[in-house]
């Protein structure tokens, strides 16, 4: 997604056709959406304390959004493709919460987002890359729709893993067994600690 917010400007340039500050001028109304796509999930996903499904159900909108670009179609319908995948342009911010949350203490969640922060920052060098083909940019779409798509596969995974193991450690406190034999009594280690999914 780092490619796309990027190339934001020089795909609605060179594959839609518009001139560059018409380009500038239509990248506007994408991130404005965006932003408010992001403020309304990360406020549903803090409600309810479910991220993963939100994670997935917006980025089938960018694997649609993404799947129109790529096709033959007309620069309307690629434009209006451009705000399916805005409505998952911002998605990492809630794989960062989601990861905060279920890390603890707080010396392991430090670590856990500095790596993720690191690995997320690569994207800039990997778009920069991909992105290199214009008008249609067809390497950097597909390898970003490839992305997502194993995006959704890990977070679908992540979840259930996730709604395993609180099932166990509910089991565990009932019963006072704990079955991976575990003696830690802090942080997510503990059979207490219930994970966000």
């Amino acid at each position: 997604m780092y490619g796309f917010s990027t190339f934001l400007p020089s795909i609605l340039r060179s594959d839609l056709g518009y001139t560059s500050l018409q380009a500038q001028y239509l990248t506007v109304p994408c991130y404005m959406f965006s932003g408010i796509v992001f403020i309304l999930a990360a406020r549903i996903s803090d409600k309810t304390r479910i991220r993963g499904p939100l994670i997935i159900f917006l980025d089938m909108f960018g694997v649609v959004g993404y799947a129109l670009i790529l096709g033959n179609t007309s620069s309307g319908v690629k434009y209006f493709a451009c705000y399916l995948i805005c409505m998952c342009l911002y998605v990492p911010g809630l794989n960062e919460a989601w990861l905060a949350t279920n890390l603890a203490p707080r010396f392991k969640r430090a670590i856990g987002l500095g790596i993720n922060q690191t690995l997320g920052n690569i994207a800039g060098v990997v778009s920069a890359q991909i992105y290199r083909e214009p008008p249609k940019y067809v390497l950097g779409h597909a390898f970003t729709l490839g992305c997502i798509g194993m995006g959704i596969v890990c977070s679908g995974l992540n979840t259930f893993l996730l709604v395993r193991r609180n099932k166990a450690n509910i089991k565990a406190c009932e019963t006072g067994v704990d079955a991976r034999g575990l003696t830690r009594e802090i942080g997510d280690d503990s059979i207490e600690f219930r994970f966000v999914t």
